[in-house]
């Protein structure tokens, strides 16, 4: 193999290999943005839980 192609070939590889490592970057920051959505999603749906359950049985103040 001819100095030109072992050039060649290694530029090839490390271009696949910036490729590869942009996809799994990319993919990795857009799980990260769904993962906040579903939690940003899963707390607003706790906290109106808890407003509703709190309109349903307000506190009772004692008369003493």
């Amino acid at each position: 193999m001819s100095v030109g192609k072992r050039i060649i070939s290694a530029m090839l590889i490390a271009a696949v290999m910036v490729q590869i490592f942009c996809v799994s970057n990319v993919l990795t920051v857009s799980a990260n943005k769904i993962l906040t959505k579903k939690m940003m999603l899963l707390t607003k749906r706790k906290v109106l839980s808890i407003l509703y359950i709190k309109t349903l049985f307000p506190k009772r103040k004692l008369k003493i």
